[in-house]
């Protein structure tokens, strides 16, 4: 009889002292909860601060990639422009322009026009059967340094430049057809002695013929060959 009452008692103790555990249980289990979520917070803004570090880091990539390009396209443009200054001094010329401050004589009837420096002389004669335009330095009536000269035959047959300088008998040399002023023209040599040689571009534009000349006054000189190198057509 004793030994029942003594196992009912601990029975009833056992059911008494149940809440109590479960209460502990269940802190235990809150607890475990609140760090596993704090856990899951921490790695996520861990994660996202990754994200971004990783994005700003690809943006300075590309921003140094780009600054990178930048560099290499002006060091390449620099040494192109380096080359080509060099080619430009070893080949003796320059990138001024020695027209630029000439004076330009327009022939308004006949559409065209050639340019020339402030210092020479000009004369336009009209003949009886064309326009004689004249540039030259000196005295042309003693024909000393005439230098370029353009003459304009009006109403002229298409073939004029080629059968003008195969005419026979003719003292022409080297005959070609080039291009010049932008146009096909008959280029050809004058011998004109020995010291005035010529040289002679023969052009139809239109229903006139052009005749531009550069003679060469004591043999071989050249400055005329910039001024006829001016002639150009206005129309």
């Amino acid at each position: 009889m004793a030994d029942e009452e003594s196992s009912q008692t601990q029975e009833d103790s056992s059911l008494f002292n149940k809440p109590e555990k479960v209460k502990k249980e269940h802190k235990y289990l809150k607890t475990l909860l609140t760090v596993l979520v704090g856990i899951v917070l921490i790695a996520g803004v861990a994660g996202g601060v990754w994200y971004w570090q990783q994005n700003e880091l690809k943006k300075q990539r590309t921003d140094s990639d780009k600054q990178i390009q930048d560099l290499q396209k002006q060091v390449s443009d620099l040494k192109k422009n380096q080359t080509t200054t060099t080619t430009t001094q070893t080949n003796g010329s320059t990138a001024t322009d020695e027209t630029a401050n000439w004076l330009t004589y327009t022939n308004k009837t006949y559409g065209y026009s050639i340019k020339y420096p402030k210092d020479w002389k000009t004369a336009c004669n009209e003949l009886k059967d064309d326009i004689n335009y004249c540039i030259y330095k000196g005295d042309p009536v003693q024909n000393k340094d005439f230098t370029a000269s353009v003459k304009v035959f009006p109403n002229i047959a298409s073939d004029w430049a080629t059968t003008s300088a195969n005419t026979p008998g003719s003292v022409l040399k080297n005959i070609s057809t080039v291009t010049f002023a932008g146009v096909s023209a008959v280029k050809a040599d004058f011998p004109g002695g020995a010291e005035y040689p010529a040289v002679q571009y023969r052009i139809v534009h239109g229903t006139n013929g052009y005749l531009v000349s550069v003679n060469y006054v004591g043999s071989r000189d050249y400055s005329g060959d910039p001024i006829i190198n001016t002639f150009k057509f206005t129309n």
